[in-house]
């Protein structure tokens, strides 16, 4: 999906590049930006402590070794090289792409000279299998002693169970072969580690603004030995200040929820272009709710009202609403704690406007005084799609992935 240059500095990219009153892109640039490599079948790449195990459709020619706290893998293509770097853990995808480019673009005016201009010429959001991903291809012009050159970034991030993969790779060609190694990376990944409990329920969103894909956002049910459940859903977004110039926001909401829907704990944690902007708790305190943490910097210790009404409960209201024989102008409430205030209880309401399709309802959702249009999954009473207004835009929110019931 292609994203608005500003200013024709795509089209000035290769302008500088092109020789003296060229009217087109030169056919050495065409050609460069065609180069595909003939990739093999995939073959096992296992690090040396046997932790990471995948298959790529390329020659690793030395196995993967934990060092800084991840595994190192470059992966031949036939002179030109994929590097990726498999971490343990969870990682926040939007900022780590942002802070990632800063540090290649530092590399590659090492390499190739002053980076006069850079764009980001496409960007992609999705999953492989269940697995949500954010994509950047950029374009840059450098100018070493009056040598310009043009070249092209590509950069993949992952998210799995538990690790993520980041690929980049520094080439104007090979977009489907970097697809190829990046897709059968995560297709493949295992780890040594004791599985983790699977998922009951899993859901996968992608969310686009003016028709270009800018972010993701997961859902994940998992039960423990109680019969409760955690609840996190983690989103990650990123959007152009200007052209070039990305700003990322990653936020993480974990829930602790009993089999009869009651909340038993929350976290909400925020990340601004990298930093901690909010981190806050919500648990029961002498038997009253209260909300601490740190907002902007700011210590937060609030008590409030109520228990907020859970993931799991608002999920089930909604669903109980279209289940009626006459749901057309019915309406639940409830009150929910929300990353729009986490110093307070916000009022939710949704009504139930006109069927849509054969597995949803659409609806108005309102969430303190912002009015929400979506269209609910009568089997979950969770969002198929949704629209949010930011100011005069809107973020559009589109489920790619349902695994699962509850």
């Amino acid at each position: 999906m292609k994203l608005t240059v500003l200013g024709g500095a795509l089209a000035l990219l290769f302008t500088l590049a092109a020789p003296a009153g060229a009217q087109e892109t030169p056919q050495w640039l065409k050609e460069a930006r065609a180069r595909e490599s003939t990739l093999a079948e995939p073959k096992a790449v296992v690090s040396e402590d046997g932790w990471l195990r995948t298959k790529v459709p390329g020659e690793v020619k030395q196995r993967p070794v934990l060092e800084g706290g991840g595994y190192s893998v470059g992966i031949d293509l036939g002179g030109t090289t994929v590097l990726c770097e498999v971490m343990r853990g969870a990682r926040d995808l939007a900022a780590f792409l942002t802070q990632t480019a800063a540090l290649s673009f530092e590399e590659i005016e090492k390499l190739n000279g002053t980076v006069e201009a850079r764009v980001l010429e496409a960007s992609d959001a999705g999953s492989v299998g269940p697995h949500p991903f954010l994509s950047l291809q950029w374009l840059y012009r450098a100018n070493r002693k009056g040598e310009v050159r043009v070249g092209a970034l590509k950069q993949y991030i992952v998210s799995l169970d538990d690790a993520v993969i980041y690929c980049a790779h520094d080439d104007l060609g090979y977009v489907k072969s970097f697809d190829a190694v990046t897709r059968a990376m995560t297709t493949h990944f295992e780890s040594s580690d004791a599985p983790l409990p699977q998922p009951y329920f899993r859901e996968v969103s992608v969310v686009s603004m003016d028709g270009t894909k800018v972010g993701v956002a997961a859902t994940t049910m998992t039960r423990d030995a109680d019969g409760d459940t955690q609840v996190v859903t983690r989103s990650a977004l990123l959007l152009q200040r200007a052209p070039g110039q990305l700003v990322s926001q990653d936020v993480s909401d974990v829930q602790w929820v009993r089999p009869d829907g009651s909340l038993i704990n929350a976290v909400q944690a925020k990340g601004s272009d990298g930093q901690l902007s909010e981190e806050m708790s919500l648990r029961l305190d002498d038997e009253r709710w209260r909300a601490r943490g740190t907002i902007q910097g700011k210590p937060i210790d609030v008590v409030l009202p109520a228990a907020p009404s859970s993931y799991v409960l608002l999920a089930r209201a909604r669903k109980q609403l279209m289940a009626q024989a006459e749901p057309l102008g019915t309406a639940t409430e409830g009150m929910t704690w929300s990353s729009l205030d986490l110093t307070r209880l916000l009022p939710t309401r949704a009504t139930v406007l006109a069927p849509a399709g054969a597995d949803g309802f659409a609806v108005r959702e309102e969430i303190g005084g912002v009015a929400i249009q979506a269209v609910l999954d009568k089997q979950t009473g969770t969002m198929i799609s949704a629209r949010i207004p930011v100011g005069p835009r809107s973020l559009n929110f589109e489920r790619i992935v349902k695994q699962g019931e509850f």
